[in-house]
């Protein structure tokens, strides 16, 4: 099937295919609390190996294949293979773990630079084998390489053996790589002396610094549950070079905590940022950073992970008067200043988050409590939502709060709405919001989670339509794909 699909003359592979072994049932996942030995597990006719998934003759063929298309594919442009295979190595796990199947032959790479001088975009996802000396060869830095001179975009594997060093190399030598996806340690690459060698400064337009340990942590044990969560403490050195460098630099993702973002004060070009933030409660270093670049951001999200302040959200809002995208995860219920949220006599005269297209407040599961006032603040101020997501503790809205939206705010813009309930109490929405939200909201094409409302008749375990197709709901439905 490949022979055909790849043809010499392709200038785009982009694929997103996914063998997800957790959906094949007869694969079992040996319990670490479980003791069954390995004899046992044969005679249930469960195969017990310890096989390397990049062995199977069957997996090397498709790379082989790849590798003997790359020979002849000088017109290729985007390489994104994408074929995944997902374990099912852990009963339960944060992330899906996500293994190429693409690259187990070196021969693909070596192909892929030597023929595809042309390349511009380049995914290495999943691919977990991938070490500095292959980031070398795609660089060019290697005398047998040509390197990928025209590559402007490329995803590293969010688990491999690369460190700042191979990174460092694609930096510094290829001179239109403005994105570069690397879930490892990007801070420690800019803390290395060295300069680009084809010009003063670098076209790269995203930094991230999400990893406590190097690299993709290939070399660190599955069980995490003991690790620390180390942030990210830059020096002043380093954000002078990464300011220097990257003068270009739009999109910043961090794990900081709040003292240390007076540091990237200096990055005055950013327009977007991702920020995970710890909290010791006696700092405002976060707050001193929006200040200082908050005319800039048009997108913001952040995770809270310690006890904060609803005054910090408010400042948010005034300071950002470009914001369309606002995000916010909480993993703390005990959050302080909740009546920072309460509107003054004069809100209209400058109201905040005007400009807000784009609203997420997400609480993790173990947060129990969402203050009504969220609710009300962005409902009130931001008339020009295009998508809306609550997810947390609301089980307290009820269709009067809807009402109560709708005779402040038209959300006549609104294309998704988004209100899930995670509390173990029922929120009593159903029919009656469901036919309010498709009248007033025009625009509408997303409408969820629907699951979570226990009055829709459907959902409802009290309902004599439960999950029947005579429901109201489901008659609802019918009609919408016959409209469509």
């Amino acid at each position: 099937m490949l022979g055909i699909i790849l043809q010499p003359n392709m200038r785009n592979i982009e694929q997103n295919f996914t063998i997800d072994l957790r959906n094949f049932k007869n694969f079992k996942v040996k319990d670490k609390e479980e003791n069954i030995s390995d004899e046992n597990l044969d005679l249930l006719g469960l195969k017990v190996t310890d096989e390397l998934l990049s062995d199977q003759s069957k997996v090397i063929k498709i790379a082989e294949q790849f590798a003997t298309f790359l020979e002849t594919a000088e017109n290729l442009e985007t390489f994104a293979p994408g074929l995944f295979v997902t374990d099912r190595s852990q009963l339960i796990s944060v992330e899906a773990h996500k293994m190429s199947i693409c690259f187990s032959s070196p021969k693909v790479v070596i192909n892929l630079v030597r023929t595809c001088q042309n390349l511009t975009s380049l995914s290495l996802l999943g691919y977990e084998d991938l070490s500095d000396i292959v980031l070398q060869f795609i660089s060019g830095e290697l005398e047998e390489s040509p390197g990928l001179k025209l590559l402007e975009k490329l995803v590293l594997p969010k688990r491999s053996y690369i460190t700042e060093i191979g990174v460092q190399s694609l930096l510094q030598n290829l001179q239109f790589l403005h994105t570069l996806e690397f879930p490892g340690n990007m801070g420690k690459v800019f803390e290395l002396d060295w300069e680009p060698n084809f010009g003063p400064v670098l076209p790269i337009t995203n930094f991230a610094q999400m990893m406590s340990v190097s690299s993709g942590g290939v070399e660190v044990e599955d069980d995490t549950s003991d690790v620390e969560v180390k942030c990210w403490e830059p020096s002043k050195r380093t954000i002078q070079r990464i300011a220097r460098l990257c003068p270009e630099l739009v999109t910043v993702k961090v794990l900081m905590d709040d003292l240390d973002f007076r540091e990237l004060e200096g990055l005055n070009t950013v327009e977007e940022v991702e920020a995970h933030i710890t909290w010791s409660g006696f700092t405002a270093g976060f707050e001193m950073f929006v200040a200082k670049v908050g005319q800039n951001l048009t997108s913001l999200d952040i995770t809270l992970l310690d006890n904060y302040s609803w005054a910090t959200v408010v400042m948010i809002g005034s300071s950002c008067p470009l914001l369309t995208k606002f995000h916010l995860t909480l993993w703390r219920e005990d959050m302080t200043d909740i009546t920072a949220l309460d509107l003054p006599p004069d809100w209209q005269n400058s109201p905040a988050f005007f400009n807000l297209q784009d609203l997420k407040v997400k609480c993790e599961v173990y947060v129990e409590f969402l203050p009504e006032q969220v609710f009300e603040f962005f409902f009130q101020q931001c008339h020009h939502l295009k998508i809306v997501q609550y997810i947390g503790p609301i089980d307290w809205i009820v269709h009067e709060d809807i009402l109560d939206v709708f005779s402040n705010n038209s959300l006549a813009e609104v294309e998704m709405f988004v209100l899930a309930n995670t509390s173990s109490e029922q929120m009593n929405l159903g029919m009656p919001t469901v036919l309010l939200l498709l009248e007033k909201c025009t625009n509408l094409i997303g409408l969820g989670d629907l699951k979570t409302w226990k009055k829709l008749d459907f959902f409802d375990p009290e309902s004599e339509h439960f999950f029947k197709s005579e429901s109201i709901f489901s008659k609802l439905k019918k009609d919408a794909v016959k409209k469509n």
